[in-house]
């Protein structure tokens, strides 16, 4: 709506001085106030277009105009409309058509009331006597179209205006919308969808009113037969954009309070002194009012349909006008394919089907604002490149695809540039040209998605509040991305630019940290809803929970009393005489195994449920289409653990049921840190690498490796320098390992970096497909290799291997049942190698 307004107001502006022009020369004395603004319009349409529609009339003759819809209708979608008698009406002017798809295969039947008469309703509407649905036995629709023209004598026809004419055509998008439907239910039938949906069926079918082929068939003089000329179809085509500041700002004035005013909250509201400040605000031109004035607005608050939900009118414009486009792309508006998958994912569906979801698989993409700019005749923005189509998770979950049906494998970095210091710091140093060159890069070596970390520093020092600065370089970030036809994957916010005191405490128990974590994802969720280019959400990187902290000692103890009840059921359970009730210490980080420890650790698990369920649910309330994850630390499966201590808490298989799908993180650091000193080395790490991603894909949901990768090309300085030299090749092996033994478990890989990184104090010294100068290294070429293979070919299934049980619960808790079963998943691995 605010992308909008701008040009609107700006429209509005040149409308004034228009009328102004006239008013001055007629020596009116007046300046255009509210009250002369329709009176001067009507003066300035005369004087530029000269167009007066009773010179129209005599071409639209209602029953010609009605045999033109039912010809666009065969044009469009095959649907054949025959009269038929005998069927019984509740009036005489009521006619009955039979309609069918090629003649054959019934549709329902579109009962037609054009005139007006003593106790029938005003206006124009559509009615479904009854709905389509197959639930009680296949039934098809009864649809009517009603007007309230008058009758003509005998013999004479009944003429309609133009604007009369676009309203028959109008409602018989309506009607199509019914007669199309393909359900089972029959609550979900026809018409029966979203406000802000229902219109773009009725909407669209105008612009066939107006099309020449409809025009030279159908718009005939009643006495002479000839055609509506040419030159009072360039008139009405020349005023259909006169006028729309003003039509489009009384508007976007009474939606833009509407929405404002259900976001106020508790706030105590004068309702004059808020819509005058509101106002003031917009900038609203004084010439024009409201369409709606507070006090009389029945909008506000007529139930759940329109509160805040007034926008939805300019919203069926956009569809609308993106819609029509993408017929007139595909060479005109009769193009049958176009039609096909119209009536396929619009008019069939109903409301089986999110709205969204449904427009997306019609247009392949989400709708954008330009051509509702056209369509008004305001300035449209600058062109930006096509946007990447919505990415949603396959139906049997095992991996991505996007709007256009097209599979979707994320490949690509974790983006942060060299010489920004450590740790990785993307936005207090951000470059937009130098960014937009790497993702030129990163195009030519085949990726299609960048994580990028958002931080506290940069978006988020506030808590509630968003930082301005830290968006607006984001959406600079988003939109070269998106140019470069790469998605993007923000994780955060996180510490890499420094924290705020009031989350330097625990992040993940603390209830005022998590409460302020909420309230940044609604309004960042909300702020990119519909950015198609945006790949998911991950709610932080690596996330674990603290072994200790003030709030844990009293949350264990809470979590305690939940489930056990009383100090004699918790005694019993862990083999004791008694316990402290309300005052049990959370266990020493060396404790041994047994029923003390495997409680902390499900207490530990159920923290981290709480977390991630609250997050995700306030993305989805902001965007239900967004998809969301977190990027699990590789302990979060727990066989390389340095202690029980290390387990981070976030169980894939509880984590799983909150997230659409799954992400985790893998260095290879079975036996320590590898240094490709032996092939039983890279084995053992394989083997581990194997577990990890096989536990965390056997949650049932898609998995991302979204961070891996190793260093090669020089010698580590973390450490002390001890760990010896690697090469580019060797890198680049391990790698290209990493994709080939976990494709089919995984449907998704992101490397550690795209450069290598001097300043780093860990392996990204050496870890990018580029050298710091961006000299391509060898990872670079077989990460090229990759990317098109994957495009190319389908990701293969998983394979079927026999491995030793994963015995969570002893592995939580024991440092010899870790070790016993890595040796044994490691032998399992080894003997299945060729």
């Amino acid at each position: 709506m605010e992308a909008v307004w701008t040009p609107a107001v700006a429209r509005v502006r040149e409308e004034v001085a228009d009328m102004q022009a006239i008013a001055d020369a007629d020596r009116a004395g007046v300046r255009i106030e509210p009250w002369d603004y329709r009176y001067y319009a009507e003066k300035v349409r005369l004087a530029k277009y000269d167009l007066d529609e009773n010179a129209v009339k005599p071409y639209l003759q209602l029953d010609r105009l009605r045999d033109g819809m039912f010809w666009v209708a065969e044009q469009l979608f095959d649907l054949r409309f025959a009269p038929v008698t005998g069927v019984p009406v509740f009036h005489p002017d009521v006619r009955v058509w039979e309609v069918t798809t090629g003649g054959e295969r019934p549709v329902g039947l579109f009962y037609f009331d054009p005139y007006a008469r003593p106790g029938k309703r005003s206006g124009a509407w559509m009615t479904a006597y009854r709905s389509q649905e197959r639930l009680a036995g296949p039934l098809t629709p009864l649809v009517s179209n009603n007007s309230n023209f008058m009758p003509g004598t005998p013999g004479r026809p009944v003429l309609v205006s133009w604007d009369d004419a676009k309203t028959l055509f109008h409602e018989f998008g309506h009607a199509l919308h019914g007669l199309c439907s393909d359900v089972t239910y029959p609550s979900l039938s026809g018409t029966q969808v979203p406000r802000d949906y229902v219109e773009l069926p009725s909407q669209i079918l105008e612009r066939w009113l107006s099309t020449p082929e409809l025009l030279g068939r159908f718009a005939l003089h009643h006495e002479t037969g000839e055609p509506l000329p040419a030159t009072l179809v360039k008139r009405l085509e020349q005023t259909a954009t006169f006028n729309q500041g003003f039509a489009t700002v009384e508007f976007l004035a009474s939606a833009l309070v509407d929405m404002r005013l259900h976001l106020a909250g508790d706030e105590p509201i004068d309702p004059a002194v808020f819509e005058r400040r509101e106002l003031e605000r917009l900038g609203m031109p004084s010439e024009i009012v409201m369409r709606h004035r507070l006090p009389q607005f029945a909008h506000l608050f007529a139930g759940d349909g329109y509160s805040a939900g007034y926008y939805s009118y300019l919203w069926a414009d956009t569809l609308t006008a993106d819609a029509a486009e993408a017929f007139k792309e595909a060479g005109g508006l009769y193009d049958r394919t176009v039609a096909a998958r119209f009536r396929s994912h619009v008019l069939s569906a109903g409301n089986t089907i999110d709205p969204a979801e449904a427009y997306r698989r019609f247009r392949g993409r989400e709708a954008g604002i330009e051509a509702l700019m056209r369509d008004r005749g305001f300035p449209v923005p600058e062109a930006r490149t096509a946007a990447l189509p919505k990415v949603r998770v396959t139906d049997d979950r095992r991996g991505f695809v996007d709007a256009t049906g097209r599979a979707y494998v994320p490949f690509g970095v974790n983006y942060f540039r060299p010489g920004t210091g450590w740790a990785p710091q993307v936005w207090k140093q951000f470059d937009p040209e130098a960014t937009r060159r790497d993702f030129a890069r990163l195009r030519e070596l085949g990726a299609n998605c960048v994580r990028v970390f958002l931080t506290f520093g940069s978006f988020y020092t506030e808590p509630g509040r968003l930082s301005p600065e830290g968006l607006a370089k984001f959406d600079q970030f988003l939109d070269l991305a998106e140019a470069a036809g790469l998605y993007v994957h923000p994780t955060g916010p996180d510490h890499w630019e420094g924290l705020p005191e009031w989350a330097r405490g625990d992040r993940i128990a603390d209830e005022r940290v998590l409460e302020a974590l909420e309230a940044f994802w609604r309004q960042f969720a909300a702020r990119y809803r519909g950015r198609s280019a945006l790949f998911a959400y991950d709610l932080l990187n690596e996330p674990e929970v603290r072994w200790d902290s003030p709030v844990m000692r009293e949350r264990w103890n809470v979590w305690l009393a939940e489930q056990y009840g009383s100090a004699a059921a918790l005694a019993a359970a862990w083999g004791v005489p008694s316990v402290e009730w309300g005052q049990q210490p959370v266990p020493p980080r060396d404790s041994p195994p047994g029923r003390v420890l495997l409680d902390y650790q499900r207490f530990r698990e159920a923290v981290a449920d709480t977390w991630t369920r609250r997050q995700a649910a306030a993305i989805k309330a902001a965007d239900p289409e967004a998809l969301v994850t977190v990027g699990l630390i590789q302990w979060s499966v727990p066989i390389g653990l340095a202690g029980s201590w290390q387990y981070s808490g976030f169980r894939p298989t509880r984590q799983a049921p909150m997230l659409d799908f799954l992400e985790v993180h893998f260095y290879p650091l079975a036996r320590g840190f590898y240094e490709y000193a032996s092939e039983e080395d890279e084995q053992r790490n394989l083997a581990y690498l194997e577990c990890v991603v096989r536990e965390v894909a056997g949650a049932g949901k898609p998995t991302v490796i979204a961070e891996f990768g190793w260093y090669g090309g020089g010698q580590p300085s973390i450490d002390g320098g001890r760990h010896r030299a690697a090469t580019e090749e060797q890198q680049a092996r391990w790698c290209r390992r990493v994709v080939e033994t976990t494709a089919g478990w995984a449907c998704g890989w992101l490397n550690w970096g795209l450069y290598d990184h001097p300043g780093a104090r860990d392996v990204t010294e050496w870890i990018g497909l580029l050298t710091a100068d961006g000299r391509e290294k060898a990872w670079a070429r077989a990460f090229r290799d990759l990317a098109g293979t994957l495009v190319r070919e389908p990701l293969r299934r998983p394979v079927e291997v026999l491995r030793p049980v994963l015995e969570w619960d002893s592995l939580l808790t024991d440092a010899r049942a870790r070790a016993a079963y890595r040796e044994r998943y490691f032998e399992a691995y080894r003997a299945s190698q060729p």
